[in-house]
């Protein structure tokens, strides 16, 4: 193994493992949803007690900035770290590892089950490596635990609050199952995708159950408008492109009442893209698509469409990508470091940052090495779980980075 600069970055990691640990169980344990996290950003503060760092508080729905000034001069680098759970029931399987080591969630409803946990406490641990060796520390790095990103655009608070103004360059990373631990993966451009979220209602004339031709029926005319908005992406769509659009949601009618057509019916889902033009392209034909849709059925169906854009493409920048690839290169095996892995249609509000500051999203394999990755559960389960020595390798990751970039 290579070493790029004075210290080993790979012991000085590993030394941090049981640490590392205590953070991401404690973390995981007392889980905060949406960007108003009072006890999660009391417990990092008080991680950074006797620390020489200066800490910005930017109040309740932005979350805390800690700058760690280095003893050389260099570059300001942003570090950024999601702090938020999702609003999810943790799985009571006594074979998951929280549950049977005992730091299963205590807040019921809320759970860590995208790795948030684990990116807040990589992020502490590059604070505890950054402090301890100041003296070799170029320039100045910015730890940024930011609340709201799974829909509550806390990464935009932050950029509006003005915390990446000073910043050169930013980085992320996020837990991927699908890679086994001690893997990274990244790409030059995009990375993730950008989501866009939709709800529908079509009314029109309820009626009997018996007595069909006396609606308009609803019901078929939403089945129709799911059956034909999947034509966007299979005939709209070059199929060399990545697209998807999926209806996740639906109401009609009522389970006690079982002879009613509906009057009026909702749905609502996502739409993920790559490519700024296919994603105006598929926001441009919704609205045509589902009125030809429902008009189909009975030309007195009426739909009411709201569409609206998400979170931006997350897009790495190629520059900075060639600059942690000769970084990592040099203190990484080449199995290891996947340089052109394939984007995810996930989003990320850290596209945000991205737009303002040059950086770079990185994958983090999570996964054991003798586990197939085709076998665990996916980010968003209520079985999500981590390879908790991934947290080591995260941390040498980021430490390479604020050690040695350009």
């Amino acid at each position: 193994m290579k070493k790029t600069i004075q210290i080993d970055l790979t012991k000085e990691a590993r030394k941090l493992l049981p640490y590392l640990v205590d953070v991401r169980r404690h973390i995981h344990a007392y889980p905060e949803a949406g960007a108003d996290q009072p006890l999660t950003v009391a417990y990092l503060v008080q991680q950074f007690e006797g620390m020489d760092v200066q800490l910005t508080y930017g109040g309740d729905h932005v979350g805390l900035v800690v700058d760690i000034v280095g003893h050389q001069p260099g570059p300001t680098l942003g570090f950024r770290a999601d702090t938020d759970a999702l609003e999810l029931s943790e799985t009571k399987d006594p074979l998951h590892t929280p549950n049977r080591l005992g730091f299963r969630s205590t807040i019921e409803n809320y759970m860590h089950a995208c790795g948030h946990d684990a990116h807040t406490a990589i992020l502490m641990g590059l604070g505890r490596l950054a402090h301890a060796n100041r003296d070799r520390l170029k320039g100045r790095i910015r730890l940024l635990f930011q609340p709201g990103e799974e829909g509550y655009y806390g990464a935009i608070r932050m950029v509006k609050k003005g915390y990446l103004e000073e910043v050169d360059q930013v980085f992320a990373l996020h837990c991927h199952p699908a890679l086994h631990t001690g893997r990274i993966g990244y790409r030059s451009g995009s990375i993730m995708a950008a989501v866009d979220v939709f709800m529908g209602k079509i009314t029109g004339v309820g009626g009997h159950g018996a007595s069909p031709h006396t609606s308009t029926d609803q019901v078929l005319a939403l089945c129709r408008t799911i059956e034909n908005l999947q034509a966007i992406v299979s005939r709209r769509i070059d199929p060399l492109a990545s697209a998807v659009v999926s209806v996740c949601y639906l109401s009609a009618g009522s389970r006690e009442t079982k002879t009613i057509m509906p009057a009026a019916v909702e749905f609502g889902g996502t739409v993920r893209t790559l490519d700024a033009g296919v994603r105006e392209l598929i926001k441009n034909e919704f609205p045509a698509i589902c009125d030809a849709s429902v008009k189909s059925i009975h030309p007195r169906c009426r739909v009411d469409l709201d569409y609206h854009y998400g979170y931006d493409e997350t897009i790495n920048d190629a520059g900075v990508i060639s600059n942690i690839t000769g970084i990592l290169s040099a203190c990484m095996d080449e199995p290891d470091l996947l340089t052109d892995y394939p984007p995810l249609l996930g989003s990320e509000d850290f596209s945000s940052m991205l737009t303002e500051v040059p950086g770079a999203m990185i994958f983090l394999g999570v996964t054991p090495g003798d586990v197939d990755t085709a076998s665990v559960p996916f980010l968003h389960s209520p079985d999500f779980d981590i390879d908790e020595t991934a947290l080591m390798h995260g941390v040498r990751t980021f430490g390479n980075i604020a050690f040695n970039y350009p």
